[in-house]
Formats: C-alpha cells, sequence, structure tokens
C-alpha cells in the first residue's frame, strides 16, 4: 500500500489491492476480518497534492449489541483523502483543526503510504452500535434466553424498578393509541 510519487502519471494511478487483513493493527476493538480488504481507486499528483478517491470493500465479524451473537458485516465505503509533503505539516503546537484537516495525511516527498487513511476509514465504518438484523429482540433481561430462537418463560408482569413507572404509564398510553 506504498506508492511512489515518482509513478503517479499525469493522468493519475489506478489502485486495486486486495490486502491481508493482518497487516491492519486495531488495538482494543471486538470485530475480526472475516476475508481480505479490497481497496480500489485512483492516486493523482497535482503540483505538491497527492489525492486519492476510491473505495474500501471489507468483510468483519461483529458481536450484536443486543443478542450477543456473531454475525458477518460487510463494510462498503468510500474514502477521500489529500496527502501533503510532510515540510507542509504544522508544528505541535495547539492548532484548530477544520473539518477540511481530517481527511488530510502527509508523506515524506518520495513514498506515499495509504495504510493509515484506510486503516482510519474502516475504523470510522463499523457501526457503533452493531445488530445482527434490525428486528433483533435481544436478550430477556431476567432469564438471558436469546428471544429470536425462543420466547422465554419469564412472566411479561415482572416487578419493574418504582422509578421507571411514569415511563411504563407512557408506554401504555402510546399502545393505546
Amino acid at each position: 500500500m506504498i506508492f511512489e510519487k515518482q509513478d503517479i502519471l499525469g493522468e493519475g494511478l489506478n489502485v486495486d489491492l486486495c490486502e491481508d487483513p493482518s497487516c491492519f493493527v486495531f488495538e482494543n476493538c471486538d470485530f475480526n476480518f472475516s476475508d481480505s480488504v479490497k481497496i480500489k481507486g485512483r492516486l493523482t499528483l497535482t503540483g505538491e497534492l497527492v489525492y486519492f478517491r476510491g473505495d474500501i470493500t471489507a468483510s468483519i465479524i461483529l458481536t450484536c449489541a443486543r443478542c450477543l451473537k456473531y454475525f458477518n458485516s460487510l463494510i462498503q465505503t468510500a474514502i477521500q483523502v489529500d496527502f501533503l509533503p510532510r515540510e507542509n505539516k504544522p508544528d505541535e503546537e495547539e492548532i484548530e483543526l477544520e473539518a477540511s484537516d481530517l481527511d488530510i495525511y502527509y508523506y515524506d516527498n518520495v513514498s506515499i503510504s495509504l495504510f493509515e487513511p484506510v486503516r482510519d476509514q474502516l475504523i470510522i465504518s463499523i457501526p457503533i452500535k452493531p445488530l445482527c438484523n434490525a428486528n433483533c429482540s435481544g436478550l430477556c433481561p431476567h432469564c438471558g434466553q436469546n428471544l429470536n430462537e425462543k420466547k422465554c418463560k419469564c412472566p411479561d408482569d415482572i416487578k419493574i424498578d418504582p422509578r421507571l413507572t411514569p415511563l411504563e404509564k407512557l408506554k401504555h398510553l402510546k399502545e393505546k393509541q
């Protein structure tokens, strides 16, 4: 995923990669890749600015936030990043970032690495609350039965925390409508 600046000619350089997921290290993440990460796009050089426009496709294994079952999820996301020479990088002192600064990466005047922007794009594409399906019933809060597989034997009128009684009344009002 490293490209030489000199190889990016006037019309740009087509990129079509199929990377092993082991080259991406994600710390403290609860997902795994189930297949290669595919990157397809174009690197273009304009003066000192190198920009990449393309798409990333990856298949990952997530844990459902409701029923705790593993499921496969396909990530398909667009990526648009700009690369500037490292000497244009601001000093380490505090600076205020603009929205446009978030898609800027730096290169060492010779080679451009797509690793960091691809990794960042994969991270922000993973859902915060992954669900195996939108209608997942989750687990029974009392016995732990997966309600997608079968209904549990817990009574429906289990004592509710008294502080939540006003919400229960609101629920019944909405059901009557």
